[in-house]
């Protein structure tokens, strides 16, 4: 997208400069299969793509809309071609996307991380996008946050990034808002506070 952005903003214009690809088809993997996971993988689906999760901790019927439940990370890896991550920054997850799980992704893959930057080694992501091991990312959390001024994802222009606003929405802030008040007023009430309202990470 930043090429073909780019492209156009400096005179070109030529349909046939850049080849876009089908999502139909496509094997989306997703680490973690939380809440937001879960919706995502109805919408992908919806468009005709095949979904796998892995997510040791998530209930069978959370499978029930036609996930697949990956129980091998590596081969999760091995065999999406959109890599997406949802899962909370913990001592197992942290530096998860690294040299060695970078290179088991198909050369097309994409990697997209809306869930903590410490999940992702940016050295070895930044290492892989330059030599091609991967095709692209689209990062909205980092570590640290802000990016520094002289991280090298700046100058890749296979990599779409945004300042972790991923939920930030006028929706959703006035949801946080509701969801607050309800958790707050069950606890003074004595009455226990839906887990999935529990944020690990």
């Amino acid at each position: 997208m930043r090429r073909q952005d780019a492209f156009v903003r400096g005179g070109g214009w030529a349909e046939k400069a850049y080849r876009g690809g089908e999502l139909r088809g496509r094997m989306l993997g997703l680490v973690g299969f939380g809440l937001i996971a879960r919706n995502l993988a109805r919408m992908a689906l919806a468009i005709g793509m095949r979904v796998q999760a892995y997510d040791p901790f998530a209930p069978d019927d959370a499978f029930a809309d036609g996930a697949v439940r990956a129980t091998d990370l590596d081969a999760l890896f091995a065999t999406s071609d959109v890599l997406s991550l949802h899962c909370p920054l913990t001592e197992d997850t942290r530096n998860l996307v690294n040299a060695r799980t970078l290179g088991l992704m198909k050369p097309s893959a994409l990697l997209i991380n809306t869930a903590r930057g410490e999940v992702v080694d940016e050295p070895a992501l930044c290492a892989a996008l330059a030599a091609g091991t991967i095709a692209g990312a689209g990062l909205d959390t980092f570590a640290p946050e802000p990016p520094a001024p002289d991280n090298p994802l700046w100058q890749l222009d296979t990599v779409i990034l945004s300042p972790h606003i991923g939920g930030v929405t006028e929706e959703a802030r006035g949801e946080v808002s509701l969801i607050t008040c309800g958790n707050v007023i069950a606890f003074l009430k004595g009455e226990s506070v839906p887990p999935r309202f529990f944020v690990r990470g």
